[in-house]
């Protein structure tokens, strides 16, 4: 099975090249036919929506820029799920427009379109420019000199799931394309490669590979920024987008202005080795893998919600909590009015082959009967913004109130109304955290746990099926 991310430069020559008619397979970008144009294409996915035209642009710009080429011109291709909103397509195609005129790059074309199989938005992005002069062979005796900084990339992961705390727009930072432009007219650097995927290893490795040339680095020279160390990640493989490693000629000084540090050099052989050891390409680290949780929408209620849904169908020990009728989980926006403005799924959560299986989409209205009893909760108090109903199990029910949660039996009626717990939170005018509603002839017994957001209900989901004390 392959591995997440980008394939190894290994697995391209086994998987790829053998069956395409490639031109060339250089280091970020390919050469077009004809004189002095270059060619990069990337997809830009997993990213908080806000900032996945910003990434889909400096991708592919970027990538022309270390190949000592000024980017002139670029397509963009951006492709939806169901259940997109305009105003995520607008938030994509605005970033990307705006990156492309601040560097005076032309769009010249793409695709846009919604599209089932999609679970979150993808844009890829194709640019080309004009060559300034051609990249150098790295030889023995040439200095590795990284500029900028490891680790921005790593912080601004970490920012996403609450570990480190960073301005807002902190990821504006993270690209490498102004750095490079002001490289690619000095003679005395010969190779620029980006520090992306893999982390500076990876970097390196790849120039090892493609020149056939021995790298040793000293670890005590790393560049690294500050708060890097609470995150506990090898500062090789922290992903680090945004800084530059560069083989330069003996002597080099930048004729501008660059954060830089020497940390190597190149020798004779092959392999890259740190401290005198070889070191190998490795997996990649826990701040990798939260790329794809937040990237679904603008909107932070919807984000939330298909987080959420994502994480359920990814533990199998929670199926036991779904009912026949099928698990939902609403969530409102802040300032609720009615029932639009209260987000579920459109479907439900159904077990299948044993484990949850999200079916339906998210959206506002998505939910009709869990979404009242939400409602009726948030006017007597507006802090519950979110619900789940799961199994009408008496275990659940007491385990409820082992975790210190306020629960209530709603007892049944002689004439039973589509949902039951809506009407009497209605018409009892008091508040629990959870309600159990025992059943009556075709309603089956459900339990609804009422919480402030999806996380905090899914947490208590988990110490539901946990097999350890509440």
């Amino acid at each position: 099975m392959l591995e997440l991310g980008k394939l190894t430069p290994q697995k391209f020559k086994e998987l790829v090249a053998p069956y395409l008619p490639l031109i060339a397979d250089e280091l970020d970008a390919n050469p077009l036919p004809g004189e002095g144009l270059l060619v990069s294409s990337n997809p830009a996915l997993g990213l908080p929506l806000r900032t996945l035209g910003f990434f889909a642009f400096h991708y592919s710009a970027s990538n022309l820029a270390v190949a000592f080429a000024r980017p002139k011109y670029i397509s963009l291709t951006v492709l939806l799920p169901p259940g997109s909103r305009e105003e995520d397509l607008k938030c994509i195609v605005n970033e990307f427009g705006r990156e492309a005129r601040r560097y005076g790059v032309s769009v010249i074309g793409g695709h846009t379109g919604v599209y089932r199989g999609l679970e979150a938005p993808v844009a890829v992005s194709t640019a080309i420019g004009i060559r300034v002069r051609e990249r150098l062979r790295p030889e023995p005796g040439d200095k590795l000199v990284l500029i900028g900084k490891i680790g921005a990339e790593s912080l601004w992961l970490a920012s996403l799931k609450g570990m480190v705390k960073l301005p807002e727009d902190y990821w504006r930072r993270l690209t490498p394309l102004p750095l490079a432009l002001k490289l690619v007219n000095d003679s005395d650097v010969k190779l620029i490669h980006d520090v992306s995927e893999g982390g500076l290893l990876r970097a390196l490795t790849d120039i090892s590979v493609k020149f056939s040339v021995k790298i040793g680095v000293k670890s005590s020279s790393l560049p690294v920024e500050e708060g890097l160390k609470v995150l506990n990640l090898d500062p090789l493989r922290a992903p680090s987008y945004g800084s530059l490693v560069t083989v330069v000629r003996d002597g080099w000084e930048p004729k501008t202005d660059l954060p830089h540090s020497a940390i190597g050099e190149v020798r004779e052989g092959s392999g890259v080795f740190i401290d005198g050891a070889e070191v190998k390409l490795a997996g990649r680290t826990y701040v990798d893998e939260i790329y794809g949780e937040y990237t679904y929408s603008t909107d932070p209620v919807l984000n939330s919600l298909k987080k959420a849904f994502k994480d359920i169908e990814g533990e199998p020990k929670l199926a036991e909590l779904i009912p026949e009728v099928g698990l939902n989980l609403v969530y409102a926006r802040e300032g609720c009015r009615g029932l639009n403005d209260i987000a579920g799924l459109s479907g439900r959560v159904i077990r299948c082959l044993g484990k949850p299986k999200v079916c339906g989409e998210v959206i506002y209205g998505g939910s009709k009967h869990l979404a009242q009893v939400l409602l009726n909760a948030m006017k007597l108090r507006s802090e519950y913004r979110a619900a789940v109903n799961v199994k009408g199990d008496l275990k659940y029910f007491k385990k409820l109130e082992e975790v210190g949660l306020k629960v209530t039996i709603v007892p049944p009626r002689v004439s039973e109304s589509p949902c039951p717990i809506a009407d009497y939170l209605r018409e009892a005018g008091k508040l629990f955290d959870a309600y159990y509603h025992p059943g009556a002839h075709g309603i089956e017994p459900s339990i609804v746990i009422l919480g402030k957001d999806p996380e905090e209900l899914l947490g208590i989901l988990r110490r539901l099926v946990s097999n350890g004390k509440p």
